[in-house]
């Protein structure tokens, strides 16, 4: 750094050494540096600043840019493809190309993220037969989780499972078809219904002996041996006696079904 020194010629004039007028010398440098200082109407100028920026930012994230709208109308219509769309959606549709003649079809379906096409035969088909539109697609649900049929097949498994807790599921099928005319269900959507519609659990069954001593079953006993007698039976014989006992044990199922938090019982004449 260098250092420069100044005089007075005795004119009245201040002049450095070599005798030259100051305003005429031109500083290399700045001789007063404020790059490093600090002060409060800086800090506030600084702050400002800043929180302009911060408030940019915000606005650009609450306002999408095209490319983020074309990212969220495309995972849109992925997700109608993989879904059914609902009767709103339809009812809007077709609301909007009647109630506005020159909204074209296509423009509603641009607006509503769906398939020109598909609006054309929405609006078409409902102009035709406006029942039609809201028709079911597909096979139709039989068992809703309300309604009547719902808690008509409900107490018919409940009815069911309670007089035979260890009958099999296509057992259960059948009494369906019998009970509900043009029934179409699969033995995976029963099974389904069954875990979480119905909330019924398969477990391990309870034997439950039957009393064998009431006045109703030795009545019965007496009446049996009396139709033996008539009959002519010789137990010493013609007779053949099977122990009933090992066909429990080993025919008969081990598992039934039960609502969630009861057991499943069998009645059983031996325990």
């Amino acid at each position: 750094m260098s250092f420069s020194f100044y005089i007075e010629d005795g004119l009245g004039n201040v002049v450095d050494e070599h005798g030259n007028d100051p305003m005429e010398i031109t500083e290399n440098e700045d001789p007063f540096k404020l790059e490093e200082l600090s002060s409060y109407s800086s800090y506030v100028a600084l702050r400002t600043k800043l929180v302009d920026v911060e408030v940019m930012q915000e606005c650009q994230e609450e306002n999408p840019t095209s490319d983020d709208i074309k990212l969220s109308s495309s995972k849109q219509k992925n997700s109608l493809k993989g879904n059914r769309i609902s009767d709103e959606i339809k009812a809007h549709a077709v609301h909007l190309v009647d109630v506005h003649p020159r909204n074209s079809a296509k423009a509603v379906a641009l607006e509503l993220h769906l398939q020109p096409r598909t609006v054309q035969r929405w609006y078409k088909a409902w102009k035709e037969d406006p029942d039609s539109l809201f028709k079911t697609i597909g096979r139709p649900r039989i068992i809703e989780p309300e309604g009547e049929l719902a808690e008509a097949t409900k107490n018919l498994v409940s009815d069911f499972y309670y007089k035979y807790p260890s009958a099999t599921i296509d057992q259960l099928m059948d009494q369906m078809n019998n009970s509900f005319e043009d029934l179409i269900i699969s033995k995976r959507t029963l099974y389904h219904y069954m875990a979480d519609l119905w909330i019924f659990t398969l477990k391990k069954v309870q034997l439950e002996p039957v009393e064998r001593n009431t006045p109703a079953r030795i009545q019965a006993r007496k009446q049996w041996v009396e139709m033996v007698k008539e009959m002519g039976v010789d137990y010493m014989s013609n007779s053949v006696f099977i122990d009933e006992s090992g066909f429990n044990a080993n025919l008969r199922r081990t598992q039934g079904w039960a609502p969630k938090g009861e057991a499943t019982k069998v009645k059983v004449l031996n325990g």
